[in-house]
């Protein structure tokens, strides 16, 4: 098959804090994306400063909207303006890309890539804080999602494939405009995609450094490892109070994928997601059931 070049989407709002950091990460690869596409959601800092300024060097192209879109959208028209037939990486607004990354991207993708099939290749990040000192080596680890199996069973319960690591191929570039506006989360989209009737691969390396910000909600306490006292003590209040946010956006995406992709699905597939999405207003013990069938079953990772 033709080696394909890359092209890089960024989308920003009110990122200027750090974003010459991001994108001098990216013009600084190892091997440097064949095109950089910057839409920016009216922002009122001075990303838009910064990015004409980048774009005067020759660096990146661009595009300020005319209508705040909000993030899926914001990302689907920086996507629709790349090359059609380049692979894809996402950028974030405030991360640090490991010099290496687009190149060992690009080289799972040519071992998975068969040119019809929706692929992504996907990494691990590493934690950092607003200085960008390394705080955790494995995001991966810091919430929980090394101690079992990545499968599409453990991945309708969680999300694991995060945006800024990703590289999608043409076929999947094309889902991806597609995708319902009202789908909760892109990546897990993507991610729901390559584990059902796609491809998918990722690298046990961390190939971003990943800010760590307090009001991001991947780090909400409820989301990160805990140890075994104050696991079942959580989940003892929860089973007193209830939860009705538990799953929720998972119950939420589940359903949407179902509606959209049913044809394309597999009878297992179909099953799985149709039994998520029957736990919508189900009680937080139903739903801690499912995930816990996941993780003990296809989920299991063996020691």
């Amino acid at each position: 098959m033709k080696a394909r070049k890359v092209s890089v989407a960024m989308a920003t709002f009110n990122g200027g804090a750090f974003l010459a950091e991001q994108i001098n990460s990216i013009v600084n690869q190892s091997l440097p994306p064949s095109e950089i596409v910057v839409c920016d959601d009216l922002s009122q800092d001075n990303s838009a400063e910064i990015l004409k300024s980048y774009e005067s060097s020759g660096y990146l192209r661009y595009i300020p909207n005319e209508l705040r879109l909000g993030i899926i959208e914001n990302f689907k028209k920086a996507v629709s303006l790349t090359e059609v037939q380049n692979y894809i990486a996402f950028s974030d607004q405030d991360d640090i890309w490991m010099p290496h990354k687009l190149e060992m991207l690009l080289h799972r993708m040519s071992e998975i890539d068969d040119g019809t099939t929706p692929a992504l290749v996907y990494s691990d990040l590493a934690v950092i804080d607003k200085k960008g000192k390394v705080i955790r080596e494995s995001f991966w680890n810091e919430l929980g999602q090394d101690t079992y199996v990545h499968c599409f069973e453990t991945l309708l319960h969680g999300n694991f494939v995060t945006g800024c690591s990703m590289l999608i191929n043409p076929p999947m570039r094309k889902l991806f405009l597609e995708m319902p506006s009202s789908a909760p989360m892109h990546d897990h989209w993507m991610a729901l995609i390559g584990y059902s009737f796609g491809t998918a691969s990722k690298i046990d390396l961390p190939l971003v450094k990943y800010r760590k910000h307090g009001s991001n909600a991947a780090f909400s306490a409820s989301h990160l490892k805990k140890t075994a006292f104050r696991r079942r003590l959580q989940n003892l209040k929860l089973l007193v109070t209830g939860d009705q946010n538990y799953l929720k956006s998972e119950i939420a995406i589940a359903s949407l994928f179902l509606e959209k992709f049913k044809p394309l699905l597999s009878k297992k597939h179909h099953t799985l997601l149709l039994l998520l999405s029957q736990l919508r207003g189900r009680s937080f013990l139903k739903k801690k059931v499912s995930l816990h069938l996941a993780l003990r079953g296809p989920g299991r990772k063996e020691k």
